[in-house]
């Protein structure tokens, strides 16, 4: 067998370790609601960094489990090391605080 052929039957192998990786700790998302005017609007593609990202979310766009089968994007007003108080950017009044361990994951991108 050359080198060749060798490097095609390992190509497959390599993108699928690549690609198991890459949605290990990157999410992909559209939004529904309104609630993120004008900064992400409906059905906006949205890419999340799931792990590895800042202690203090303050600031930052997040995705948090609401319940068993709802996510929720809202921005992070504060935190205080074990909770997180949201608000979307469009929303009069915050959420109310939310435990750390519900948030799936960071905003890096939307459309």
């Amino acid at each position: 067998m050359s080198k060749k052929e060798k490097i095609y039957l390992a190509s497959p192998v390599f993108l699928a370790i690549f690609l198991l990786f890459f949605f290990q700790i990157i999410g992909l998302g559209t939004t529904v609601g309104t609630s993120m005017l004008p900064t992400i609007k409906p059905n906006t593609h949205v890419i999340f960094l799931k792990q590895f990202y800042p202690e203090n979310l303050t600031g930052y766009i997040i995705i948090f489990k609401f319940n068993s089968t709802f996510y929720v994007c809202h921005r992070v007003i504060a935190d205080n090391s074990t909770h997180v108080l949201t608000k979307g950017d469009n929303n009069p009044v915050p959420d109310g605080w939310i435990k750390k361990d519900k948030v799936i994951g960071v905003i890096i991108w939307h459309e």
